[in-house]
């Protein structure tokens, strides 16, 4: 299963480092697509991948 990374909405900061922004109203939920992670419409390649494995 491919790792991706979504942005809750709540923080509306530049960058993620930078001072805490409050949203208010709250954004929705939302797959995070742009630079640096992926290229506007998909995270390329994928942050990390999980197996699950049946014992």
């Amino acid at each position: 299963m491919d790792l991706l990374v979504y942005d809750a909405g709540t923080d509306s900061g530049a960058t993620f480092t930078s001072d805490d922004v409050e949203t208010s109203p709250q954004a929705a939920i939302s797959m995070i697509v742009d630079a640096p992670l992926g290229n506007g419409i998909v995270i390329t390649p994928a942050i990390g991948t999980v197996t699950f494995e049946q014992l």
